[in-house]
C-alpha cells in the first residue's frame, strides 16, 4: 500500500484585504490504494477564511472528504479571504496540507489456509495449541480419533504440509490429552492425556524424537492426582511440572513434577479448597524455578485463587482470593513480566 500524495502546492502568493484568491488552485491529490476513502485536513496560521464546496470546519481548520479526484476538484475551487488589513503592513498565512487514506496503513492477510483435515482416522477434535520447531513443523493433539478413538499427537511438516500421526492413544497408553504438548531442545515432546492409563486417570508422556516412540512418564492414581487438562512445562534441569483438576487428599486437584533424573513423580502441593481447588491451566515458571498458577475455584469465597508454588521451600502460598466482585474462575495461566509482575483473566464476574 501507498501513501497518498500532494503534489502542485505553490507558495508565496498575494492578495490585497479581503480579495479572494484560490490558492490551490494548481494542487492535486493522489492515492494509489483502489476504492480508498481520503481526508485532507486544510489547517491555516495566520487570518483569513475558506469557504467552497464540500468543505467541512471553521475557525482555521478544515477538511475534504471523498475519493481523491472528487476532493482534488472541491480542494481547486475553494476561495480564501484575507481580513481587512492596516495600511502599510502585511500579513501571512501559511496553509497546511495532510491526507490520510482509509486504505493505507491497514493490514490485509490472506484468506485462512486449511493445513490439514482430521478426518476420526487420524484424530478429532484438537483443543489444545500449535507448538513449532525451529524447522517450522507444528506439532498438536487431538482429543479423541485415531484407531481406539482415544486421540492422538501429530505433526504438520512444514516442507511439504503433510499430517502425520506420531503417536495414538489407547487407553491403556492414556487417553483425550487436552493440553497442548511441549518440546525440549532434543525436540522430545512430553504432554498429558486427561484419562486413560493403568487407573483410567491420565497419563504424562513422551515422544522421543529420534525414536517416536510414546513412552508413559506417570500415571495418576487419583491418590496422587486425576484429569491432567493443562499443559506441563519444564525448567532449565528438564524436570515437568503440571496441575491435575481433581485427585490428592482432598479431591481438589494437585500440582506435581516430574524428575527427569529419576523419573520419580512427586506431589509438590495439594488443594484443599481453603487454599484453592480444581486447578485447570497450566503453571508459569521464573527465573528462579518459583511456580504460578490459578485454581478454578476455592478460597475464602470458592471463587478460585492465584497461587505460588516456592523454589526454595516448597510451600504454597495463595497470592489472591477472587470474590466473585473482583472475578471468578481463573481457567488460564498466567503471564509473568520483567518486572515479576502477573497477569491472568477469570472466567466471569459476577
Amino acid at each position: 500500500m501507498a501513501a497518498p500524495t500532494i503534489t502542485g502546492a505553490v507558495s508565496g502568493q498575494t492578495t490585497t484585504s479581503e480579495t479572494p484568491i484560490d490558492p490551490f488552485s494548481g494542487v492535486a491529490i493522489g492515492d494509489a490504494n483502489a476504492g480508498a476513502t481520503d481526508m485532507l485536513s486544510i489547517t491555516l496560521s495566520g487570518p483569513g477564511s475558506l469557504s467552497g464546496t464540500g468543505l467541512s470546519g471553521s475557525d482555521g481548520s478544515y477538511t475534504l472528504t471523498g475519493t481523491t479526484a472528487a476532493i482534488t476538484s472541491e480542494l481547486r475551487a475553494l476561495s480564501f479571504t484575507s481580513v481587512n488589513g492596516v495600511p502599510n503592513t502585511s500579513v501571512t498565512t501559511t496553509f497546511t496540507l495532510s491526507d490520510t487514506s482509509s486504505a493505507y496503513g491497514v493490514a490485509t492477510y490472506d484468506p485462512p489456509l486449511t493445513l490439514a483435515s482430521f478426518s476420526g482416522a487420524n484424530g478429532a477434535n484438537p483443543t489444545g495449541d500449535l507448538i513449532s520447531d525451529a524447522a517450522g513443523d507444528l506439532f498438536g493433539t487431538t482429543f479423541s480419533g485415531g484407531a481406539d478413538e482415544d486421540g492422538t499427537v501429530f505433526e504438520i511438516v512444514k516442507s511439504t504440509d503433510a499430517l502425520i500421526t506420531l503417536a495414538t492413544f489407547t487407553g491403556a497408553n492414556g487417553a483425550n490429552p487436552l493440553g497442548s504438548v511441549t518440546s525440549d531442545a532434543a525436540g522430545d515432546l512430553f504432554g498429558t492425556t486427561a484419562s486413560g492409563g493403568a487407573d483410567g486417570d491420565g497419563t504424562v508422556f513422551e515422544i522421543v524424537k529420534s525414536t517416536g516412540e510414546l513412552t508413559t512418564l506417570a500415571t495418576f492414581t487419583s491418590a496422587n492426582g486425576r484429569l491432567p487438562f493443562g499443559t506441563v512445562i519444564s525448567d532449565a534441569a528438564g524436570d515437568l511440572f503440571g496441575t491435575t483438576e481433581v485427585g490428592g487428599g482432598a479431591n481438589e486437584g494437585t500440582v506435581f513434577e516430574i524428575v527427569k533424573s529419576t523419573g520419580a513423580l512427586i506431589t509438590l502441593a495439594t488443594f484443599t479448597g481453603a487454599n484453592g481447588a480444581n486447578p485447570a491451566g497450566s503453571l508459569t515458571i521464573d527465573a528462579e524455578g518459583n511456580l504460578f498458577g490459578t485454581t478454578e475455584e476455592g478460597g475464602a469465597d470458592d471463587d478460585g485463587t492465584v497461587f505460588e508454588i516456592a523454589k526454595s521451600t516448597g510451600l504454597l502460598t495463595t497470592l489472591a482470593t477472587f470474590t466473585g466482585a473482583n472475578g471468578e474462575d481463573p481457567e488460564r495461566s498466567l503471564t509473568i513480566d520483567a518486572a515479576g509482575d502477573m497477569f491472568g483473566t477469570t472466567w466471569r464476574r459476577q
